[in-house]
């Protein structure tokens, strides 16, 4: 009867010692698990965090070419203001010249 017993209480040791081994290698998967999770998800909220910032780099610099494309306008209405300005004083030079040019023979003569 005792040996019955003793060899109940081994198989119940042997039990619990089966059973933290699992339980063991459970928690080694489930930390294995968990912490390729986590790397995963860092990885993907990075790519989301480059993503995001090219997004806004990119606003940044249609914003930049906006502004170029808005000053290239008012530097092209300037120099038409300028060229109209030239020519009207082209004419005008002219018609001194002429005016002069008319004094000088009339004065000779």
């Amino acid at each position: 009867m005792r040996s019955l017993w003793k060899l109940f209480f081994d198989l119940c040791k042997t039990k619990l010692t089966i059973r933290k081994k699992i339980m063991s290698r459970i928690f080694i998967l489930a930390v294995i698990f968990v912490s390729l999770t986590a790397v995963i998800l860092m990885k993907t909220a990075l790519q989301r965090y480059h993503e995001v910032r090219k997004y806004f780099r990119l606003q940044e610099y249609a914003s930049e070419v906006h502004d170029i494309s808005e000053s290239l306008k008012t530097l092209e209405a300037n120099s038409l203001t300028l060229e109209n300005e030239v020519q009207q004083l082209r004419k005008i030079a002219q018609e001194a010249l002429s005016q002069f040019n008319a004094s000088s023979v009339t004065a000779v003569t």
